[in-house]
């Protein structure tokens, strides 16, 4: 499946010309200084847009897939905030939990999530027109973020990261690496840490339970 997802994307920009595999500028430059009418990119680029070039006309589909249908893209809940202190005096403590109310609160979301390119965790606020599919720079994340139209890759250890963001990439679109070799050589090396580490927050492995039913 893996292969299968790398070869479609590799067709969308070697056949189909959706985007550069590689160039100086981030797929976001090229669509704003007119070098290119689509781009792949995350969420940040709908603050990009807006701050850096403000007077580019754009908007955001989810990315395509062969089907045609969802899941389209990882997505997860970008909005859970943990705020500690170690101080003890109860106005301070209280300051404390105001700010914390303030950073899952509609507020501050309606100010981040159009910045971040992420969907609002309140459900309240995804009513709202700018957060729905009919607002043209939201339509792609509102459309992602509907249950069954995304996975979440739930939590890893930090050693995997770079295997399956930034080397796998360089490897695969950026130097034209065998796919089926690169995916191979990566999945030796995660089992490998998987086997050392250990990992009681990982989704999925086998055996796996949450904290509070090991007791």
């Amino acid at each position: 499946m893996f292969a299968e997802a790398w070869r479609f994307w590799l067709d969308l920009l070697d056949v189909h010309k959706l985007d550069f595999r590689t160039a100086p500028l981030s797929p976001q430059e090229r669509v704003a200084q007119g070098l290119a009418v689509t781009g792949a990119q995350s969420g940040f680029a709908c603050g990009w847009f807006p701050t850096q070039y403000p007077q580019t006309n754009w908007a955001t589909l989810p990315q395509p897939t062969p089907s045609g249908k969802g899941p389209y893209a990882q997505a997860n809940d970008d909005l859970g905030f943990c705020v500690t202190t170690q101080k003890k005096d109860a106005k301070e403590i209280e300051a404390v939990w105001t700010l914390w109310r303030y950073l899952v609160g509609p507020d501050y979301q309606r100010q981040y999530c159009p910045l971040r390119g992420v969907h609002p965790s309140l459900l309240e606020l995804r009513k709202e027109e700018k957060f729905t599919e009919s607002n043209p720079r939201w339509r792609g994340t509102a459309i992602t973020a509907k249950p069954g139209n995304h996975l979440t890759d739930g939590v890893w250890r930090a050693e995997i990261s770079p295997l399956i963001w930034q080397d796998i990439v360089e490897r695969i679109q950026n130097k034209g690496e065998p796919i089926k070799a690169v995916l191979a050589d990566h999945k030796a090396k995660i089992d490998k840490i998987l086997a050392e580490k250990d990992l009681p927050l990982l989704l999925g492995r086998d055996g796996w339970k949450a904290e509070w039913e090991q007791s």
